[in-house]
This record gives structure tokens, sequence and C-alpha cells, in this order.
């Protein structure tokens, strides 16, 4: 028996129309924005008047349900959770023979991880130095880890799973619940104060980049679907076949 949401046969969606859709809307935006922030960086734009004024005014919320909301919303972008996810994605991409859909989202995943990495030892961005500090992090600011491996963990699940959910809303649903958890992750950076506004920026648009690299190296290819889910072809066609052969 299979869930309604999933349609164990043939996916309505074809990867290769689902990479076409995201080069659309997605463009050159996300790189753009990445690297522009970057170089601002590099240039010594270490503490803009925005920044600074962003993670003041946030300092002085944080208390209460806010910081509460803060505290666990930040989890969701913490190593354990997502290690958790991947687990959890591979686990059943592997149940339905989808190897290489395990192959792009642990490959996405991995590379955004060591693209923050080298971004945060090349940019030495000190992190926000607030009054009293709200949430210690340690590390350097740009760009936001939690930010962007959300971006691109539950991303990239996203873009393997939406292929196999058959009605249109049931995608809408889907897309909704995985953006709004990154969005919670990237909020509660702030109200933290562990992050700069555009290290938040920056790590949300690292994420992106690296999921439309991964639809445009997806491109054009279809999830395998195991011989036994398969549909059966017509009766009426399996009788034309069956004369014609004789």
């Amino acid at each position: 028996m299979t869930s309604p949401m999933l349609d164990s046969r043939e996916p309505p969606v074809g990867e290769g129309a689902l990479a076409r859709r995201c080069r659309r809307s997605l463009t050159f935006a996300p790189i753009g924005v990445f690297m522009l922030l970057y170089i601002l960086v590099g240039l010594g734009f270490h503490h803009d008047e925005l920044d600074r004024r962003v993670s003041e005014a946030m300092s002085r919320q944080a208390h209460g349900p806010l910081l509460a909301f803060a505290r666990d919303a930040t989890t969701l972008g913490s190593t354990t959770a997502l290690l958790l996810a991947l687990g959890v994605a591979t686990a059943v991409l592997l149940t339905l023979r989808q190897r290489s859909a395990v192959f792009r989202v642990l490959a996405t995943s991995a590379a955004c991880s060591t693209a923050v990495s080298l971004a945060k030892v090349t940019a030495r961005r000190p992190r926000p130095d607030l009054r009293p500090p709200v949430a210690h992090a340690s590390g350097y600011a740009f760009p936001s880890g939690h930010a962007a491996n959300s971006v691109a963990v539950y991303g990239s699940i996203l873009l393997v799973v939406l292929p196999w959910v058959a009605r249109r809303w049931q995608r809408w649903l889907l897309t909704a619940v995985t953006i709004l958890p990154v969005l919670a992750v990237a909020l509660s950076r702030l109200v933290l104060g562990v992050h700069w506004l555009t290290d938040v920026l920056g790590g949300l648009s690292l994420g992106l980049a690296l999921l439309q690299v991964s639809c445009w190296l997806s491109g054009g290819a279809r999830p395998a679907v195991p011989p036994a889910q398969r549909p059966s072809p017509p009766r009426a066609a399996r009788g034309r076949g069956r004369r014609r052969s004789a």
C-alpha cells in the first residue's frame, strides 16, 4: 500500500523538467549575490551600518518567546539535525532504489559544507560583538553555515522528492514545509546575535547557488522505476501484441 502523497510508479514530473524549472527560476542571482557579498567582506566590509543596526535591533528583541523560538529554530540547522535528515533521506531513497538521487543529495550537502569552510577561512570576518551577548558561537562569521547548509540539505532532498509527488498542491505544500524551517534558521542566527545580516544572506545565497549547480548537473535525468512497480500495459494492447507475434 502506497502513501497518497507519493506515487510509487512513474513520477508525474520528470527530473529533466524539474531541472529546467530550476534554471529558469534561480538563474544566476544566488551566485551573483554570494560573490558580491564575499568580495565586499574580503575588501574589509566588516561592520556596515545596516548590519550593525539590524544586529542591535534583534538584540533588543531577544527575550521571552522570540528568544525561545530562536534557540529551538537554530537546532534545525545544527550538524546533528542535518545529519539526521540526510540519514533518513538516504534510507528512504535507497529503499526506492534511487542511488543517483542519494548521490545528488550527499554531494550537494558535502559541497556546501566544504564551500562554507573555505569561505570562512578566507573571508575571516569576525562575529558580532554585541553587549551584552545573547549567545556565543565559535569560528568566523561569513557566511552563515547554519543558513547555507540548511538550504543545501533540505533543498536537495526536496528536489529529489518532488518528482515523486503526484498532485500540484502537495508539491507546493512540501516546498513550503521545506522553506519555512530554512527561514526560521536564518532568522534565529540574527536573533541570537551570532551573525550579521550579510552573513545570513551570504549563507542563503551560497546554498541556493549549489542547488542551482545540482539542477544543472542533473538535467535530463529521470528516477529509475523498479520493473515490479511499472504499470502494466492495457489489456487491449497486450492482445494486439500477441496477435502481431502470431
